[in-house]
């Protein structure tokens, strides 16, 4: 065993992926300051949601979970085979996650749109207000987070991108963040 450990190369960190983790860290603390904030406003309320409001949807809810960890999959798969030089492949999965994740997008839209027509608005009290926030935070880095997809997506299909690049794996990795977030903050929205 001590031979096997001996024989494997003492890995470290890129500067990449150095940076990465910060960036990560820093929406951790970002997301985990919202989801905590949600999770103290709920413990203040005798009932949730309030009277004469409606639960939260779970069907689109519960669709763009799923359509979003398929996206995170399909980013995986993509990763996976550009490491073992299958350029089509990781470009076929890079395009699949980036064509699932613009579906969780609409998904999250007909969300946002079905809470206003039940009524739900901002300014109707916390319930509201830590839902929309929430959704729309997470939201606006979604639509950022396309900026780096579009690119890698544009970088699969030339043969410029060199194949030890890394760039790939670590826009996946904001990609994943991403997902976990969703999953987390739909499994309190919904189910809590």
């Amino acid at each position: 065993m001590g031979e096997a450990l001996a024989a494997q190369p003492n890995k470290r960190l890129t500067n990449a992926e150095l940076g990465m983790f910060v960036l990560l860290a820093s929406f951790t603390m970002l997301f985990s300051t919202l989801l905590l904030s949600y999770l103290l406003i709920r413990a203040r309320q005798s009932v949730w949601p309030p009277i004469g409001t409606e639960p939260l949807g779970k069907q689109l809810s519960t669709l763009s979970t799923l359509v979003v960890v398929l996206s995170s999959g399909a980013m995986h798969f993509s990763v996976k085979y550009f490491g073992e030089g299958l350029r089509k492949s990781a470009r076929h999965y890079w395009n699949a996650g980036l064509a699932l994740g613009l579906v969780f997008v609409g998904l999250q839209v007909m969300f946002l749109r079905q809470m206003w027509d039940q009524g739900l608005r901002v300014a109707k009290g916390p319930f509201a207000s830590i839902n929309y926030t929430l959704i729309i935070v997470h939201g606006l880095h979604v639509i950022v987070a396309f900026l780096p997809l579009l690119w890698i997506s544009r970088k699969l299909a030339n043969p410029s991108l060199s194949p030890t690049s890394e760039s790939p794996k670590l826009t996946s990795w904001f990609w994943h963040f991403l997902g976990l977030v969703w999953v987390l903050t739909y499994l309190l929205l919904v189910w809590y």
